[in-house]
């Protein structure tokens, strides 16, 4: 309410807060008379920010592969608009991507990058108005390997003995793989096996085979980065051989020549 002096004139202010886009009729309405007018109702402009608490990352990664960031970005405005949003890797930039969120919406954006080193690796998103942090520990690939100092074989062995060869194998990384090692025999692959062994861990492994073949063999060990030989002196077994060409024991002709005298004293007797 408002006095207005006789003949006089008084300025009056009124305030209303225009949600709705579009035109908006005012109506200023007094007890003789009203006055209408049109106000056209601009939406607000965009305004898009990252949502830090929806960034989701991996906690841990083996190097070597890619991380992947979901960022959420919140457009609070009535208008639509793009955005751009950056992902650096200890401070340099390694990926973008741009988006067009409605107005009074959200989108979820991807960003990944590739993580070759190892140790804590600090992945930074970012837009024009925020950004937010995380920190993903990088773990070194499984790396196994002979240890050449543990491999063992006997010296000598007989034609026809199964020998034995016994090797370790340790794991260098921070994750658990496998191996496979194969044991040859002058060249020649004669048995393999496979073995998991854990981060940081070793295996014990033994491989047979039987040496039929004389003379010195050389055993070798043989994984994806290393091998060791070790060298078996094979001797034959011993026999004997009788006039006719048949190979028996010693024991065997003793026993020929056994039943020869007797054969010769039964025949003097009868005589």
């Amino acid at each position: 309410s408002v006095t207005v002096n006789a003949d006089g004139i008084s300025n009056i202010s009124l305030s209303t807060q225009l949600d709705q886009t579009g035109n908006q009729i005012l109506t200023v309405e007094g007890s003789q008379n009203r006055v209408n007018k049109t106000v056209t109702v601009q939406p607000q402009p965009a305004n898009i920010s990252l949502r830090p608490r929806n960034v989701t990352d991996p906690k841990t990664i083996i190097e070597d592969n890619r991380a992947e960031l979901d960022v959420t970005v919140r457009n609070t405005g009535g208008e639509s608009g793009n955005i751009t949003v950056n992902l650096t890797r200890n401070g340099i930039r390694v990926n973008n991507t741009s988006v067009t969120v409605s107005g009074n919406d959200t989108e979820i954006i991807s960003l990944s990058t590739q993580l070759n080193q190892t140790g804590n690796q600090t992945l930074i998103v970012a837009g024009p108005q925020n950004s937010d942090s995380r920190t993903v520990r990088v773990l070194a690939q499984a790396n196994i390997s002979l240890q050449s100092g543990n491999v063992s074989a006997p010296d000598t062995a007989t034609a026809g003995d199964t020998v034995d060869i016994t090797a370790t194998v340790k794991n260098t990384g921070e994750v658990s793989g496998d191996i496979t090692v194969n044991l040859t025999q002058n060249g020649i692959r004669v048995n393999n096996t496979s073995v998991t062994v854990s981060a940081g861990g070793r295996q014990n492994i033994s491989l047979s085979t039987q040496l039929n073949q004389t003379g010195d063999q050389t055993l070798t060990v043989e994984g994806p980065q290393n091998s060791a030989s070790r060298t078996v002196n094979v001797t034959p077994r011993d026999t004997v051989s009788d006039p006719g060409g048949e190979t028996g024991t010693e024991n065997d002709g003793f026993g020929v020549v056994t039943a020869l005298i007797a054969f010769l004293t039964i025949a003097l007797w009868i005589k």
